[in-house]
């Protein structure tokens, strides 16, 4: 006999939420299994694809239905780490291309992120000038700024599609969910994280400059070598928005051990990493080019990637494992409730109660198969198209 039960309205916002909790969760891990294979394997692409359209769609149910909730801080942390996870995988040759008018909204990301980031080197201009040693950093990093962009440039080097995200865009988003995950933790970033985010700026870096080379002219609606670069602290006075991100943005680079300056760590790392594109100011493009080809041999960008999604997938399982941040139904169907201080006997006679589980039989198992006809909607809610297909869901 077909189970005709219908949840409770008193609790249908708490089960959905768990729903879409849980979604969103699986969802980020098979993003994380798909790139830790190099977007090569197959059966897990078709995995996350589904996966993925699973949680797109029942987002869409849940924002119709639910249209006044509030969703938590970690939610959005879990939701931009899943955008950044899919454009990174977009990137590959085996991804399915995005829709017709992604390129325009790529594009005006990238017009956001640049103004926020020029913003970011006006107020760094200020604050540099009230230190004599800073001032000497940021006269040595002018002179390699200049030296990119101070003639024409003209070669046959092959720019990047614009149909795709840039490393620039990419960068911006790992740097804000870092930021985010730093709030939540308490933490303060380590020396790893400075040297992936640091590598991630040179990685930039070079993508921005040899898309300038193949395009043979200087433009300000591209991101430059300045801009990739544009991270680290300011003086809180002189911060550019007034805002909650960036105060978090300016937090991850703060010395914890004064306040009041940038941690020195960072700043040394930094400056390493912007030194390798130091080069004479009037060397031919040729040069530059030979030069960016060199630091493409010692910074290969498969090797990076393939660090890169390590390290944020131990820091997402550190954060799900450890810090409470995994969904209430994964819990369950693991055989606890950790976070309610459920185990063992506790957790079992809960189940029992609660009708999961009578006395012989086994713990919950729960598969994202589900038919999302069968989930009730709100009047006229369907979901719509291929969640690959936009930027970012409607939340």
């Amino acid at each position: 006999m077909a189970d005709t039960r219908c949840a409770d309205p008193d609790l249908q916002l708490d089960v959905d939420i768990m729903i879409l909790e849980y979604t969103l969760y699986k969802a980020v891990q098979a993003q994380f299994d798909l790139a830790s294979s190099g977007h090569q394997d197959e059966a897990k692409a078709v995995e996350s694809t589904r996966i993925l359209s699973i949680f797109d769609s029942f987002i869409q149910i849940f924002n119709q239905m639910h249209p006044s909730h509030v969703k938590s801080p970690d939610f959005y942390t879990n939701l931009d780490i899943l955008e950044f996870l899919v454009l990174l995988s977009s990137r590959s040759a085996k991804t399915t291309p995005f829709s017709a008018d992604t390129p325009k909204k790529l594009h005006d990301q990238t017009m956001r992120n640049l103004d926020s980031r020029r913003q970011w080197l006006v107020a760094r201009g200020h604050y540099v000038q009230r230190n004599f040693e800073t001032r000497m950093q940021q006269d040595f990093e002018d002179q390699i700024y200049h030296a990119w962009t101070s003639r024409p440039i003209f070669t046959q080097t092959a720019s990047q599609c614009n149909d795709q995200p840039s490393l620039f865009d990419l960068l911006t988003r790992f740097v804000s969910i870092s930021a985010d995950f730093s709030a939540l933790t308490g933490q303060h970033p380590n020396d790893k994280w400075m040297e992936i985010a640091c590598e991630f700026m040179l990685q930039a870096s070079m993508e921005a400059l040899q898309s300038r080379l193949g395009a043979g002219i200087y433009e300000k609606t591209q991101p430059g070598l300045d801009d990739c670069f544009a991270w680290g602290y300011i003086s809180d006075d002189l911060l550019y928005a007034d805002d909650e991100q960036t105060g978090l943005l300016n937090d991850l680079f703060r010395n914890p051990e004064t306040g009041t300056t940038e941690g020195p760590r960072w700043t040394n790392l930094r400056a390493q990493y912007l030194s390798e594109l130091s080069i004479a100011f009037d060397v031919s493009a040729q040069s530059q080019a030979c030069r960016l080809d060199r630091l493409a041999n010692k910074y290969p960008l498969a090797s990076y990637q393939e660090g890169l999604v390590s390290f944020m997938a131990s820091v997402w399982n550190i954060y799900c494992e450890q810090l409470g941040g995994k969904p209430v139904l994964l819990q369950i169907e693991e055989g606890h409730l950790k976070t309610l201080g459920l185990e063992g006997r506790e957790f079992d006679e809960f189940m029992v109660r609660v009708g999961l589980k009578d006395g012989e039989g086994g713990i919950l198992n729960l598969h994202l198969g589900m038919d999302l006809d069968c989930v009730q909607r709100g009047p006229g809610v369907q979901p719509q198209g291929d969640p690959r297909t936009r930027v970012r869901p409607s939340i």
